[in-house]
């Protein structure tokens, strides 16, 4: 293993964890971990061994505390990673061998990315800390200020979701942000915005495969779910133990979230939910599912000085059988 930069004074040796999609019949599926300073590291034996990612020739280093990592649904192999402090947003068309720095915007939460176009040049993607929210036409070669067109008194924008190349979405949130929490909605490739939601921006949202959309709500616990493209909300309920983190869709259809000890799962589009794990060793600050090994994976934030995932104890295996629970 490549040597990786020693984390003793750093926090949170984990920051982001995701699964890369497989395709049918794969033999075996990936998750991938973010730590800050020490680049992206991937598994594909279920957290056994790590292997660092953007380490061929000529690739952008990844070294900032990444914020979200987007794949294109038709290219597992292509995916975009943005992040804080450091590089804003990153793309790699080889499985992650080599990244390359989408022009020199810096310090960015969420970004998400026109599927419906097949060259994929729009991308939207939000400041961290900030409040700003950026808008390329060019897939990424250069960024236009939206922030102006946003809503006055609304707290920070930090996770984007993109539709199509006029229809995006924004979530709206934060604990020390000042404003008003909120979900706001543009037809006009974000010329304008309304306010469709009080709440939302408590994390990253879900788009679903039924086209329906999860968006977590900040403070205290849920979602809300809209099935046209957010034009209009549910929300689904004060189930005030889940945590705001962004939930997940397992193979059946199935969303999966957490509380602060365990994993819970609804079979009913988030009106209700049941444990599914047994007592989680530390408070989680997100997780995966990887559905060749039939196992979710729980990382956690912290001070533990550790380089890499292997190091330490911040990511959990809990397996778990979709398809016979």
């Amino acid at each position: 293993m490549p040597d990786v930069p020693d984390l003793a004074e750093l926090c949170g040796p984990v920051f982001y964890m995701t699964s890369k999609p497989v395709a049918k019949d794969a033999q075996e599926d990936e998750i991938i971990a973010s730590i800050f300073n020490a680049g992206l590291w991937a598994s594909n034996d279920g957290g056994d061994s790590w292997h660092e990612l953007a380490n061929g020739k000529g690739s952008a280093k990844v070294n900032n505390r990444a914020a979200s990592i987007v794949f294109d649904p038709f290219d597992a192999d292509n995916f975009w990673e943005s992040g804080h402090y450091g590089p804003g947003v990153l793309e790699t068309t080889d499985a992650g061998k080599t990244f390359t720095q989408l022009s020199d915007i810096m310090h960015m939460d969420g970004v998400s990315v026109d599927f419906s176009d097949s060259e994929r040049k729009t991308l939207l993607v939000a400041g961290h800390e900030s409040g700003n929210v950026f808008k390329s036409v060019d897939a990424g070669a250069t960024w236009d200020d939206l922030t102006s067109t946003l809503p006055k008194g609304t707290k920070y924008c930090r996770y984007p979701l993109i539709f199509d190349s006029s229809t995006f979405l924004l979530g709206c949130g934060g604990y020390v942000d000042p404003g008003t929490p909120g979900t706001l909605l543009s037809t006009d490739a974000g010329k304008s915005w309304d306010v469709v939601a009080k709440n939302g921006g408590g994390a990253e949202p879900l788009w679903a495969a039924d086209d329906s959309v999860y968006q977590p709500k900040e403070g205290d616990g849920g979602y809300l779910r809209s099935t046209d493209h957010g034009a209009t909300w549910t929300d689904l309920g004060g189930y005030k133990v889940l945590l705001p983190v962004k939930p997940l869709e397992l193979p059946d259809g199935r969303v999966a979230s957490l509380t602060e000890d365990a994993v819970v799962l609804s079979s009913d589009d988030g009106k209700s939910w049941k444990r599914v794990t047994a007592k989680l060793p530390f408070k989680p600050a997100g997780f995966t599912y990887a559905p060749v090994q039939k196992a979710f994976f729980i990382y956690r934030f912290g001070c533990y000085g550790t380089a890499t995932p292997a190091a330490g104890d911040e990511i959990q295996r809990f397996d778990f059988d979709y398809e016979s629970y």
